[in-house]
């Protein structure tokens, strides 16, 4: 059923699924602000797509299956030269060939372990029973996730970009012209973005109201004070510092 829906589509729609495409996967983690970062980039006139897909990545269909999903997220629209993906979890791999396809641009996006596993750990209690609301299981997603997106960078052969995620809301402006170059788009990222269908909602990426204001909020609302154990965190930093060296070691543009 699934098949021939997606054909009915295409035939429909041909200019959607025949035009070259050039495709942009956000690898990052969970609490990473992918979704503020996903938004700025899908409200760009030259990029579709702003959530996560969840899928694997292993040749060049894979491309097409994307573009299948974006388009119907985006309720029958696949404008601009980009089709954007964010990956956040090892389930959804992609192969040394794809990563070093030249139609695909790589965004590598950190945040620094205290803050991304304390949010983790939040947003766990806010949704009631999620695995991550355990601190010893969000330091281990958060640790093997890094590990994972460190393997992928050293099998880069091209060009990535790799953003610390902070960056984003500290310095965003020299942030976004460093990733529009990257993607040489010809007019500006801005730090206001669009809402939506799906903004905001579970599964979608970012559910809390911050996501709704629709423009970097350089002042963050206070939140629920999560305590975790120094200790604990270590394995978490020793990740993080161990990815940044690969990353920057490697970063090319």
């Amino acid at each position: 059923m699934i098949v021939s829906e997606n054909i009915a589509v295409l035939l429909r729609h041909p200019a959607a699924f025949l035009s070259r495409r050039r495709y942009i996967f956000v690898l990052s983690h969970m609490r990473s602000y992918s979704s503020l970062f996903c938004h700025i980039l899908g409200s760009h006139e030259d990029v579709a797509g702003y959530a996560e897909m969840h899928q694997r990545y292993a040749n060049r269909l894979d491309l097409m299956r994307l573009r299948m999903r974006v388009f119907r997220s985006l309720e029958g629209e696949l404008r601009g030269r980009f089709v954007l993906d964010k990956i956040l979890h090892n389930e959804y791999s992609v192969s040394e060939t794809l990563i070093n396809y030249t139609a695909v641009y790589p965004i590598f996006l950190l945040r620094r372990p205290e803050d991304a596993v304390t949010s983790i750990v939040r947003m766990g209690k806010r949704i009631q029973g999620e695995w991550y609301s355990d601190p010893s299981a969000a330091v281990d997603y958060y640790v093997t996730r890094l590990h994972e997106l460190a393997r992928l960078a050293r099998r880069i052969r091209t060009r990535f970009l790799f953003l610390k995620a902070e960056n984003l809301i500290t310095t965003p402006e020299s942030t976004l012209r460093l990733v529009a170059a990257f993607l040489d788009l010809a007019e500006p990222l801005e730090e206001s973005y669009s809402l939506f269908k799906h903004t905001g909602k579970p599964g979608w990426g970012d559910d809390s109201d911050e996501i709704l204001q629709g423009r970097i909020a350089r002042e963050r609302a206070p939140r629920e004070a999560i305590v975790l154990d120094r200790g604990l965190l270590t394995p978490a930093r020793h990740a993080y510092e161990e990815s940044c060296r690969v990353l920057e070691g490697a970063t090319t543009l």
